[in-house]
């Protein structure tokens, strides 16, 4: 005999009573099956429905011991007591064991049982605000699983009203939606399809809106026998509407030659102002001469969790001495807001685009290296040089670890704090307000101790300049004198 499923009655047990309770407990009875050279010391009981095949332990039936049964039908029976059971759902049950050395295989199911319908047991969860347009209450919350409907004919019934902070006093609105009409399958771009409830309650009144309004809400799922659990009330929004504030005192400011920095006086971050709850700013600009404000490029600058407003915000990717028109409006859930005046700013002239060149290492006293290289001299139409930058990095990291060392406008410099031990690279650019000119190429390989080091690139051996030259010194030497003894 496998598991076998009962009630309370038909094992004598609280016979006569017909509490909620009792009519979803049901108890589980076995027969232990070979322990294999190790007592069993704890059992697990397992269910599923036909609406979820998932097996899964019940929480009366996780890591019990097992009572036996005093009954002479099922004499030797272990016996678990399963409470608040899924009402009307097809259920199965089997018993997992466990002794010294794990947990064994699972029992072959039970035959399917149900029990008689009752009303909705589980709260609703998850209800919260869904947006929608001005003047709506759109209130969304996951469906109750098709195994909790505890009967036929599910249906929502969802409670509102406006929230007053210390009060208790205003009327509940009272809907009740049928689960077909409040539950569809939704194509979410984030997750892919998902499968909420929701209900759009309309909540102007005459002229006035109720735009991003507090209310408290309350989602009961009842079927044919019942309502299920009442709960706390959950605060969420009205749908928001356009933002009415406007940015001022729009600038722009050089960042580099292809950027502007753009800053403004932000708006109010209040529901006044914003009509909603302020998500960022849009920054709107084009070119002066030859562009439309129609076709203006758009820079969108979202706030970050913590931030409660922005006052600045950079456009990128311009091209230099070129004026450009801009503006900046606020933005919501609901939409944008007005557009500030527009402001004009020229960006700079280009970068430097020549790069340093005759790039030389030298070893100094103590754990550094001095720099030698060619200056560079600017071209038409870029900015003034600033000065020049070293770069420099160990070889066997990348270039993003690098540290830089400003050297001004001089064209040597020394690199102290080194690694004796370490072989580094380096490279050198000039930079200008505009922003940074081109590496130095290829980069140079140094080492405190020997100063610039070659690179063959086809071998990527790694020579000491001193040693290469002591090397070529001496073969001159060597054939020199082979020549000479030669003529004698």
């Amino acid at each position: 005999m496998g598991v076998v499923v009962k009630t309370g009655a038909e094992l004598k047990i609280n016979a006569g009573q017909t509490t909620k309770e009792e009519g979803t407990t049901r108890y589980v009875l076995w027969l232990d099956g070979k322990n294999h050279g190790s007592d069993i010391s704890h059992y697990f009981v397992q269910f599923r429905t036909q609406y979820d095949q998932t097996w899964r332990v019940h929480p009366d039936g996780s890591n019990i011991r097992g009572s036996s049964l005093v009954n002479d039908q099922f004499r030797d029976f272990k016996v678990a007591k399963l409470t608040n059971l899924k009402a009307y759902a097809l259920m199965e049950f089997r018993v997992l064991a466990r002794n010294s050395y794990g947990i064994g295989n699972p029992s072959q199911p039970s035959s399917q049982i149900q029990i008689s319908s009752t009303n909705v047991s589980v709260p609703v969860k998850n209800i919260r605000g869904g947006g929608g347009t001005v003047g709506v209450l759109t209130i969304v919350w996951d469906p109750i699983p098709r195994e909790d409907h505890n009967g036929e004919n599910l249906r929502y019934v969802i409670s509102y009203r406006a929230y007053e902070e210390n009060s208790d006093k205003r009327q509940w609105e009272v809907k009740t939606i049928s689960e077909r009409d409040a539950c569809k399958y939704r194509v979410d771009f984030l997750s892919g399809q998902t499968y909420p409830c929701d209900y759009v309650a309309v909540v102007k009144e005459g002229v006035d809106l109720n735009y991003y309004k507090k209310y408290e809400v309350k989602v009961q799922g009842r079927n044919d026998k019942g309502i299920g659990p009442d709960m706390v009330p959950v605060i969420i929004m009205s749908a928001e509407d356009l933002p009415i504030g406007t940015p001022e005192n729009v600038h722009g400011y050089w960042y580099n030659g292809t950027a502007l920095l753009i800053t403004w006086k932000p708006v109010p971050n209040t529901r006044d102002s914003v009509h909603g709850k302020l998500k960022g700013y849009k920054i709107n600009y084009w070119e002066k001469d030859t562009g439309k404000e129609s076709e203006a490029m758009q820079n969108i600058l979202e706030l970050k969790p913590g931030e409660e407003n922005l006052d600045r915000g950079l456009i990128i990717g311009l091209e230099p001495v070129t004026w450009y028109v801009f503006n900046v409006q606020a933005y919501n859930s609901a939409g944008n807001g007005d557009k500030s005046s527009s402001n004009v700013r020229q960006t700079l002239n280009r970068p430097p685009s020549q790069y340093p060149t005759e790039v030389h290492v030298f070893s100094v006293e103590g754990y550094g290296v001095r720099v030698n290289f060619r200056g560079i001299s600017t071209q038409q139409r870029e900015e003034p040089i600033k000065g020049y930058k070293v770069q420099f990095w160990k070889a066997t990291e990348n270039l993003l670890s690098a540290e830089e060392a400003d050297f001004g406008l001089m064209t040597t410099g020394v690199l102290r704090n080194l690694s004796r031990s370490e072989l580094y690279r380096l490279r050198v650019f000039a930079y200008s307000r505009a922003g940074f000119g081109r590496r130095s190429s290829p980069s140079i390989y140094f080492t405190v101790g020997d100063g610039q080091i070659v690179i063959n690139p086809e071998t990527t051996e790694i020579f000491s300049g001193a040693s290469a030259i002591t090397a070529s010194l001496i073969l001159c030497i060597c054939t020199l004198t082979i020549n000479v003894m030669k003529r004698l």
